[in-house]
């Protein structure tokens, strides 16, 4: 059983071909480490413009761009609005402005700390997430969660080495 992803028909090149996977699960489990080699292509694009002085908001606004014209592609080929409904709107705008506002912050970082240590740095998310998943969306917190959470806290003090902790 396939479960198709992707069905796009633009009315102008008829149906492109759809991306089949054996289960979702799979699917996202593929798309995820696709999205995290790219992301680690992109720290390397962002730091090495860093180094030519490129500033980061100049990265920020360019990537919007690009990202918009592809999303409202997107949005005319499968025939969805490319505004949320009303009544959702502004939680949408909130998360597109706190996404943005995170996205210009990483980028800044991964283009002026050596490239390792703020990927380290950036890649603290996760905790964030386990965190606020149970502050606002009332999850459970796994048991194995926690270890993976302190050790990565533990991991963030080793790679910042805060002088607080670190006497050089």
């Amino acid at each position: 059983q396939f479960l198709y992803l992707i069905d796009l028909r633009c009315p102008r090149q008829g149906p492109l071909p759809p991306m089949a996977c054996a289960t979702s699960e799979t699917c996202g489990m593929f798309l995820v480490l696709l999205a995290g080699f790219l992301y680690s292509v992109q720290g390397v694009g962002l730091h090495w413009l860093g180094e030519l002085d490129v500033p980061s908001s100049q990265v920020a606004w360019s990537r919007a761009l690009v990202q918009g014209a592809g999303i409202l592609t997107y949005a005319q080929c499968t025939h969805h609005p490319a505004l949320p409904p009303k009544d959702v709107r502004w939680w949408v705008f909130l998360r597109a402005c706190i996404g943005g506002a995170g996205a210009i912050l990483s980028m800044h970082a991964l283009a002026t700390l050596p490239l390792g240590d703020a990927s380290a740095l950036v890649a603290v998310r996760p905790v964030y997430t386990v965190l606020a998943a149970r502050a606002f969306l009332g999850e459970p917190i796994h048991v194995l969660a926690l270890p993976a959470v302190a050790l990565s806290l533990v991991g963030v003090c080793l790679v910042a080495r805060p002088t607080f902790l670190f006497d050089d």
